[in-house]
């Protein structure tokens, strides 16, 4: 299992953005962020991830304490940019928003976006741990149920290869179906195929789709990890995704499907 003294030692130029990611991790065992899930909410389109249409009563102050410690870690100092619309616009990981506010704090764009998903972390691995049962018999899709994020991984558990996509926002763990590409739905054989890096990780590959152009990891483990080992297994399995950028595969950017949240 990958943790980040390991990550560290292996990859000691990683240093400054591993620290920021240990604040993010420390940040999400908070047990005020579970105060913060939503209650079930019946009534939600069909097909809509969970979280659509929620509203959430969020407390500013720990949003605000948070956003300051990781502006913190990353730049040394905090930016005068309001944290509870970085958070909103986090979780609907809206690009347009989020660059309007890096903008205003003067930040580079995708530094700040980054960090920003950051932000929303800590309440949407809350709302994984909450809602797992729910995730688990929701229907079958290349998205994630709980927030719409794309996968990080697909990951392959047991003896019995029991296959599941992990959400790169919240770690949700939800079933997938094998040979089918996760973002476009393709099924065909002759579409879809396999890379091999030159120093592919033990027990690793990639999965490609030649209809969408796009790829998706796959790690194999004994069961699925805790939401927050999530970030941490993407980032160590980094090489297979330079090996998939290098043969013009890519990872699809904002939400599979559309979050609407509003906040109380």
């Amino acid at each position: 299992m990958n943790s980040l003294d390991a990550l560290g030692r292996r990859n000691p130029e990683w240093a400054p953005w591993l620290g920021v990611l240990r604040v993010a991790l420390d940040a999400a065992g908070d047990p005020a962020w579970e105060a913060m899930v939503p209650a079930h909410r019946e009534g939600r389109a069909a097909g809509a991830p969970i979280l659509d249409g929620a509203t959430l009563r969020i407390g500013v102050a720990p949003v605000d304490a948070y956003w300051r410690r990781l502006q913190q870690a990353f730049t040394g100092r905090a930016q005068c940019v309001q944290s509870r619309a970085v958070f909103h616009a986090a979780l609907e990981a809206d690009e347009r928003r989020l660059d309007a506010l890096a903008l205003a704090a003067r930040a580079e764009s995708d530094a700040f976006r980054a960090l920003a998903g950051l932000l929303a972390l800590p309440f949407l691995q809350a709302c994984s741990r909450a809602r797992a049962d729910a995730v688990a018999i929701a229907d079958d899709h290349g998205w994630c149920p709980l927030c719409g994020g794309w996968p990080a991984f697909a990951e392959v558990c047991g003896v019995d290869r029991a296959r599941y996509l992990r959400c790169v926002r919240c770690g949700s763990a939800w079933p997938a179906q094998p040979l089918r590409c996760p973002y476009c739905g393709e099924t065909d054989h002759d579409v879809l195929g396999s890379l091999v890096a030159e120093r592919a990780m033990a027990r690793s590959g990639i999965e490609v789709c030649g209809g969408c152009r796009a790829y998706v990891k796959v790690l194999n483990a004994l069961q699925p990890g805790a939401p927050a080992q999530v970030p941490l297994d993407d980032l160590a399995s980094v090489e297979l995704d330079l090996a998939a950028l290098d043969r013009g595969y890519t990872r699809p950017r904002g939400l599979g499907a559309p979050l609407r949240i509003a906040l109380a």
